[in-house]
């Protein structure tokens, strides 16, 4: 590039030589400044070498002082021209390539930007960042779905402009965690939605800005389903504890109710062969003869009743006890039951009390129905101590006959009442020394719901006495 240009100001020159004159230094301060922008400070160098000889060449004719100084100034001008250009090129080349940087940076920055974008897009989650006032300068769109809220509505609020005051204190709290302690924390948080409140996993964390700014930047997983589901299974759990609980103790209620069956059912089928084989053996006087025929007369009754109510506790189980109903009176139902157990209960010099009002037909099995008094008064009479008293009281409460039968009896424990009518729940303190499988409140609880009717028991406490009420629905009168 030297070479070409200096050539060129050297021919140019000798053409013009004759109008030009003495001045020359134009002509090659162009090719040097020529040189040294595009061939750079070495190539102006020696484009300035080239010059030089030219001129010199060219003003061979002259001497003196004149000619020596010409030539210094030519060259002292061009070094200074040669280094500007040279610094002037320096500096466009570090301009290019900072500016090629800059916009490979821009390039890069969009691509992470648009990458950043997509990854917040498409994450399953509610993201965010807050300053350190708590405001919103940036929410993903998984966010505003899930509130549907826009972004424009997000930033620059906080929590307390959106959302209830106790959330967004919650949430405030554990936004200052973060900014004090500058390390990440997880925190279960809720919040409402539309269709209720969301519990939500957060995982909060400080970020920094450009200027050095910490900030506050979450992810919150909804978990509502996944707590949904887990109350579902400890409920469940819970559930099949319990009913593993009833399980166990039903199995050994059954057992305990086996020996007692049989236990009851020995005792007094043992009593009726010991007389039986004593009758056989000996003589005895009228008397004894009368007490022994009285007691297996007794044993066989109770025997009786021991395998009916078994019997009728197996058609309950299969669902095969009927009724025969008709229109009945209970005045004549109660009276033929007092009259069965009055006799027990003299003998225990216990109190018989009856206030039976005149009330409406009800539609019934007069049996099924004397069965359920019957078991409600024996029950009473059997747990009341000498001396006391049961009181019997029938009367019409709106569309219904109540029977109420109370005692001042051993009473019930509130833990067993509510199982006071079920199978194979017994109350020792009822049961241990009075004899009996326990079976007829089972009995009398689903026969009275045969009859369309509900039976109820009542109790302070133990050695408190005990109440049970039981009530038909009347028939309508035509």
């Amino acid at each position: 590039m030297a070479v070409v240009s200096v050539g060129c100001a050297t021919l140019v020159t000798w053409l013009l030589h004759s109008l030009l004159g003495s001045t020359l230094a134009p002509l090659f301060c162009a090719a040097v400044a020529t040189s040294t922008w595009y061939g750079g400070l070495r190539s102006g160098l020696l484009g300035i070498a080239l010059s030089t000889l030219a001129i010199n060449h060219l003003l061979q004719k002259s001497t003196g002082l004149d000619h020596g100084v010409s030539l210094v100034m030519f060259v002292l001008v061009v070094l200074f021209i040669s280094s500007l250009i040279a610094a002037l090129c320096s500096a466009k080349q570090q301009a290019e390539m900072a500016l090629t940087k800059l916009k490979a940076s821009e390039d890069a920055l969009r691509e992470t930007q648009a990458l950043f974008e997509s990854f917040m897009s498409h994450t399953p989650a509610t993201a965010f960042i807050k300053d350190p006032t708590g405001r919103f300068i940036y929410v993903n769109q998984f966010m505003e779905r899930a509130f549907n809220r826009k972004r424009a509505d997000w930033i620059g609020k906080t929590d307390f402009e959106l959302f209830p005051y106790p959330q967004a204190q919650q949430w405030r709290n554990n936004d200052l965690t973060v900014l004090t302690i500058g390390e990440a924390i997880q925190r279960l948080e809720t919040a409402s939605h539309t269709d209720g409140e969301h519990h939500y996993m957060s995982f909060k964390f400080p970020v920094t800005d450009i200027s050095g700014q910490r900030l506050v930047a979450g992810i919150c997983i909804d978990i509502t389903e996944q707590k949904r589901l887990e109350a579902e299974r400890n409920h469940l759990l819970v559930r099949e504890q319990e009913a593993r609980r009833q399980a166990e103790a039903a199995n050994r209620s059954k057992d305990e109710f086996l020996a007692m069956v049989s236990h009851d059912l020995r005792t007094p089928l043992g009593a009726i062969l010991s007389w039986a084989e004593l009758l056989q053996m000996r003589h005895f006087s009228t008397i004894t003869t009368s007490q022994a025929l009285k007691s297996i007369e007794r044993c066989a009754k109770a025997q009786k009743q021991l395998i009916e109510d078994l019997l009728d506790t197996t058609r309950i189980v299969h669902g095969q006890m009927r009724l025969q109903t008709r229109p009945i009176d209970l005045l004549q139902v109660m009276a033929a039951a007092l009259d069965t157990v009055r006799p027990t209960a003299s003998s225990k010099k216990i109190q018989m009390e009856s206030l039976l009002e005149p009330v409406g037909l009800v539609s019934g099995d007069p049996e099924r129905l004397q069965q359920v008094f019957w078991n409600l008064l024996s029950n009473a009479v059997k747990f009341t101590p000498e001396g006391g008293r049961v009181t019997v009281q029938l009367e019409q409460v709106q569309d219904w006959t109540q029977i109420m039968v109370t005692d001042t009896g051993k009473g019930i424990s509130p833990e067993f009442l509510p199982f006071v009518f079920e199978r194979f729940h017994q109350a020792e303190s009822r049961t241990k020394r009075t004899g009996g499988l326990g079976l007829g409140l089972a009995i009398t609880h689903y026969i009275v719901e045969l009859h369309q009717g509900t039976i109820q028991a009542q109790s302070p406490g133990l050695g408190q006495g005990a109440t049970f009420i039981v009530q038909l629905p009347l028939m309508v009168k035509q």
